[in-house]
């Protein structure tokens, strides 16, 4: 478990050991054995053709069983994922492009909905996850991850401009982010670890990380 502290100005950071311990995960453990290789979907394999999409996100059914997931999350999220979850042949999402979510209280309830259906989410060697989009990954009920894809972490950033680690760690601001990631039944203090990265940064989780925290099971 890393701990947080709380510093003279309020700000959360972590101890020094955090470093080290994830050194030691990504260097001596093997993430490909994280989980016990559960039944992984074809097209998770399959090498789509992805590129940057920036409008808002659209749910494409590319297979009899399979949806490809690329662009911004945004209000429409909600919606779309009902769409998805009225056709009983889908049981997987596959993400592409997804840069992030600029309505987080819409994704975390599309996410309930997902994770309540039993869908699986993967990502491809071509997939880049980012921010809001990860918590979305994290919906699925059975999570797969190519080595080579790309899902990075930040701070959320409000409306006002100030960023999740300038709160203190009591503060109600975080609180339907850690209820969002115990419903998942995500390791809360993932949550806490992403805020130690500023929103104009993005840090790239190495298979280590996707072990150490849980996240999924990499192909």
């Amino acid at each position: 478990m890393i701990n947080l502290l709380l510093v003279g100005n309020g700000r959360l950071e972590n101890n020094h050991w955090c470093c080290l311990i994830r050194v030691l995960w990504f260097f001596i453990l093997i993430p490909a054995f994280a989980y016990g290789k559960a039944d992984i979907p074809a097209a998770c394999h399959v090498s789509h053709s992805i590129s940057p999409y920036f409008d808002s996100v659209t749910f494409i059914k590319q297979g009899p069983d399979w949806v490809l997931m690329q662009g911004v999350i945004d209000s429409s999220i909600v919606k779309k994922v009902q769409v998805i979850l009225n056709d009983p042949s889908i049981k997987l999402v596959v993400m592409g492009f997804v840069p992030g979510s600029i309505d987080d209280e819409a994704n975390q309830r599309a996410g309930m909905f997902l994770r309540k259906s039993g869908i699986s989410v993967c990502l491809t060697e071509k997939s880049s996850v980012i921010s809001g989009g990860v918590d979305f990954f994290l919906a699925g009920k059975q999570r797969f991850v190519h080595p080579k894809s790309q899902l990075g972490v930040h701070s959320w950033q409000g409306v006002s401009g100030k960023q999740g680690w300038e709160f203190t760690a009591k503060a109600v601001e975080h609180e339907r982010f850690v209820a969002y990631y115990q419903f998942l039944g995500i390791n809360e203090d993932f949550y806490w670890f992403t805020l130690r990265f500023p929103f104009e940064t993005v840090y790239w989780l190495a298979p280590g990380d996707i072990y150490y925290w849980s996240l999924a099971e990499i192909m």
